[in-house]
């Protein structure tokens, strides 16, 4: 049984996990927030535990918690340009998404810094497991 199975942890990450897989901007801001809130509040110890942890449910939530940042991460860098759209009207409201855009890509990267460093191979172990598409789901 593994250490952050037992608490609140686990089930919180979750949570944030389905947030930054969220197609509004707004829903995957929010959530980025709140992990970080966990990753440096109270759980940080439990939370090195979980990231450290050999349990195969745990190595696949941080393999998804990764990927779902890395994926906050690309969609701002492929946004943050110019305005897509055609048009006009959608200028006037640029700035405050390129604001959400660029929020989202620094809490992202403070939540992969309190992640710390991965072990390759337990992310590509904890893939390989999920390739069914039912490892660690809840």
């Amino acid at each position: 049984s593994s250490y952050s199975s037992t608490s609140g942890l686990r089930p919180r990450l979750s949570g944030c996990l389905r947030g930054l897989q969220h197609e509004s901007g707004d829903v995957r801001l929010m959530a980025l927030g709140q992990l970080l809130d966990e990753l440096r509040g109270a759980a940080r110890a439990e939370a090195g535990a979980l990231v450290a942890s050999s349990d195969p449910s745990d190595c696949q939530l941080v393999s998804d918690l990764l990927d779902a940042l890395l994926a906050c991460l690309r969609h701002s860098a492929a946004n943050g340009g110019a305005s897509a759209s055609s048009d006009p009207s959608a200028g006037a409201l640029q700035p405050a998404r390129d604001a959400r855009l660029s929020r989202a890509a620094d809490l992202a990267s403070q939540c992969l810094g309190e992640l710390g460093a991965i072990d390759p191979w337990r992310r590509a172990q904890a893939r390989a497991d999920g390739a069914d598409g039912t490892a660690g789901r809840s």
